[in-house]
């Protein structure tokens, strides 16, 4: 008797197991986690030792309260990271930041292939530590990660010098570096970035793909300092551009090379580019200046007046062979049709390069 007992017993602990074993895990539940400048109400008092803790995993939740916090940010988890609004939530450059060379010379870095983060409702700023080369970006995606940026204002992303330096770093977003072999993705969507040094985004590198929305891209206007690009996207990188304001990149400086180069947006040997309508693109000395593409299609854009002189200011520089179609894109008030032609480089001032063809107006 004690044998069948026992049996039975085993028999209905096996089933018991398997029976366990069967029901479904209940998958854990995201945290939200809070941070401001005391470190009070349980709350961390700085927003790397709230992504760094131990507890802070994946799918988390981090809200950062007003205040200015003076760190390098690292996301490298798939993180929210929430700000209390533009202006009230600041992440400020630190006294001490990798020189520009550095990957790790940004204010926010966001790494990681296996990483998707948020990050919403910041002012990201600069400038960097010194006078030349001291901050490369304000946000770097970078190691594959993929980041959703949006409704930041990024500003100051400059060397310490008043209104910039002369030195060729200083970028308000960057996704992806070919120089260093790193790739990123991002959605980068109703973002202010003003005050940089060199270039508002950067997407860079074949892999590099983004998705920019509504974002307003401004320059410092004419200065003899240094040529600014508004949007720049190169080396085999990839982008959509839907209504954004880019405006204010313009270089003067009598002998250099490179006067009157600066430009709005900036496609250099890239992959395929769509530029979905809505685009405002004025007062950059060249406001679209195609160097290489592999392709480039219009929606309604609208191009507006050049600070440069007619003779070296231009809507649309197409060094390509590629025929681009813009007859859905107009131009800034009521241009006949030999002035649009002045503002437009393409086969017809260089027969090696591609037409573009443009609607009457």
């Amino acid at each position: 008797m004690k044998t069948k007992l026992s049996l039975y017993i085993s028999a209905f602990l096996f089933l018991a197991l398997i029976a366990g074993l069967a029901m479904p895990m209940q998958a854990a539940r995201a945290a939200t986690i809070c941070v401001n400048p005391g470190g009070t109400d349980g709350c961390f008092a700085t927003i790397q030792a709230a992504i760094d803790a131990v507890t802070t995993t994946d799918g988390d939740t981090i809200n950062v309260a007003a205040g200015t916090y003076p760190e390098a940010v690292v996301i490298n988890k798939s993180l929210n990271l929430i700000g209390a609004g533009i202006g009230l939530s600041v992440i400020q450059a630190p006294a001490s930041l990798p020189a520009a060379t550095s990957l790790d010379s940004a204010v926010v870095s966001i790494l990681g292939g296996s990483v998707n983060a948020e990050i919403t409702g910041f002012t990201i700023a600069g400038p960097g530590p010194s006078a030349c080369g001291s901050i490369k970006a304000g946000v770097f995606v970078r190691g594959s990660a993929d980041a959703n940026i949006h409704h930041n204002r990024i500003q100051d992303i400059r060397d310490n010098a008043a209104p910039v330096s002369g030195c060729q770093n200083g970028i308000g977003i960057v996704v992806g570096r070919n120089a260093d072999a790193t790739v990123g993705t991002a959605t980068i969507a109703n973002n202010e970035i003003v005050t940089y040094q060199k270039g508002g985004i950067v997407v860079d590198g074949t892999g590099s793909n983004a998705n920019i929305t509504g974002n307003t891209v401004t320059g410092i206007g004419t200065t003899a300092i240094t040529a600014q690009n508004g949007i720049q996207i190169s080396r085999g990188a990839t982008a959509t551009l839907l209504g954004n304001n880019v405006t204010g990149n313009s270089f003067h400086l009598e002998g250099s090379p490179w006067d009157w180069g600066a430009a709005g947006i900036l496609l250099y040997q890239s992959g395929s580019v769509t530029m979905s309508g809505g685009n405002a693109i004025s007062g950059n000395d060249q406001n679209l200046y195609i160097d290489s593409a592999t392709g480039v299609s219009f929606g309604a854009e609208a191009f507006g007046p050049s600070p440069a002189p007619l003779d070296v200011g231009y809507n649309i520089i197409n060094l390509t062979t590629l025929n681009l179609n813009l007859t859905n894109v107009t131009y800034p008030g009521s241009l006949g049709n030999y002035n649009i032609e002045d503002r437009i480089w393409h086969a017809i001032d260089d027969p090696t390069v591609g037409l573009v063809a443009c609607s009457l107006q």
